[in-house]
């Protein structure tokens, strides 16, 4: 049995919800747009927007406006030399973003643990990467826009989590306490990482300690029934 945490904080994709099979959704229609719009294969639009994907990211580093769709398609034409208006760029990102949060629902439970968390009033926190503007209307589309106490993104900290730049905005807001929750899908979403337990979320398993702070879970009903009342 885990201790009630005082305070609990929460990374979003692909913790919250199945970041991959959103991703693919969006991704896939942005090539069916592409491919239509610019009259070339799929095979070869998905090829050169993978190759701008890593361009961006090279230029820009650990950066929130590294994961941007819209500068990935800018990079993308400017590669194919297709001079087209501002607006297309746009519509292609919209293209991608519509399907990506057609296929995003939370995981079994994620909502349970918040109303118990907020009812027992535990301190929620959000800290996500990417970009502010799209990370919110995510947590609009998942009904999860009043649940955070404090949400911070990559792009307001100055950097990824991999930077330390976002811990280090939150410290500015709030403290560990004496029961402090992380919760999240990689090794970097461990906030606070000498003062809390970390939760990473995996595909399947039950609840197994990796070592003295650190555990793995992959269901979020379970985790709420292992909350000592």
């Amino acid at each position: 049995m885990f201790n009630l945490p005082e305070l609990a904080i929460f990374d979003l994709d692909n913790t919250l919800y199945d970041y991959e099979i959103a991703n693919t959704s969006g991704h896939a229609a942005l090539i069916s747009f592409l491919s239509q719009h610019l009259g070339r294969e799929e095979m070869g639009i998905s090829h050169l927007l993978e190759e701008s994907r890593q361009k961006v990211k090279a230029r820009l580093g650990i950066t929130a406006s590294s994961h941007s769709r819209l500068l990935y398609i800018r990079e993308l034409l400017l590669q194919l030399n297709v001079h087209t208006s501002a607006a297309f760029a746009l519509e292609c990102e919209q293209v991608f973003w519509r399907e990506y949060l057609k296929k995003t629902q939370l995981f079994p439970g994620v909502e349970e643990l918040f109303s118990f968390l907020r009812l027992a009033k535990t301190r929620l926190i959000l800290i996500t990467d990417l970009s502010s503007q799209i990370q919110l209307r995510k947590l609009v589309w998942l009904g999860l826009d009043k649940t955070f106490d404090v949400i911070i993104t990559s792009e307001e900290a100055g950097g990824d989590k991999k930077t330390g730049l976002p811990e280090a905005c939150l410290r500015d807001l709030v403290s560990p306490v004496n029961e402090t929750w992380s919760i999240g899908d990689k090794d970097c979403d461990h906030i606070f990482s000498n003062d809390s337990k970390f939760f990473k979320k995996v595909p399947s398993g039950k609840i197994i300690q990796k070592s003295k702070n650190k555990f793995e879970f992959s269901n979020f009903e379970e985790l709420l029934s292992r909350i000592e009342l």
